[in-house]
This record gives structure tokens, sequence and C-alpha cells, in this order.
């Protein structure tokens, strides 16, 4: 019985990993949300971007200044010059 459990185990994760696999392939658009304070965003942010539609047909780009949180999924990419104080954030 124990065996038969574990075969239709491994059936289930098969298919729960080619479903994943065709979700991912059938969206096409990505999202970048990121979160810089209005300077920022002015003086070198909107500059920079222009040239991304072009570059990255398939990109929702989304830019913000409101208070956003890494740790709740709020935005992906936060620029600051303030050093991060907890969480596991990569910081260049």
């Amino acid at each position: 019985m124990g065996r038969e459990l574990a075969q239709i185990a491994v059936r289930i994760e098969d298919r729960i990993s080619r479903a994943a696999t065709e979700t991912m392939e059938q969206q096409k658009t990505q999202i970048l949300r990121i979160k810089a304070n209005e300077a920022t965003l002015k003086a070198k942010l909107v500059q920079t971007i222009t040239s991304f539609p072009q570059n990255y047909h398939n990109l929702n780009l989304t830019l913000s200044s409101r208070q956003v949180s890494l740790a709740y999924g709020e935005t992906d990419i936060i620029l600051t010059h303030v050093a991060p104080t907890e969480g596991r954030i990569i910081r260049k």
C-alpha cells in the first residue's frame, strides 16, 4: 500500500510540475515594481527607463514613491540611500 501511495504521489507531483511550466509559458508578461523617492524617480530613473518598452516588450513596469514593503511582496526593488535594518535583503 505504501508503494502505491508513493507512485500516486510521484504522478501528482509530475502533473503539478507540468501545469506550473505550462502556466509560466502562457504568462509572458513580467511584472517589475520599483519604489524610490520622488527625487530619484525624477532625476535618474525616469530618464533611464524610457527605452524599456522597446527593449522589454513584455514588461509591466510600475514606479512608485509611496511607502511599500519588500517583506510583504508589495514591491520588487527599493532604491534608497538608507541601509536595510532587517530581513534578507541584497544591498548594492
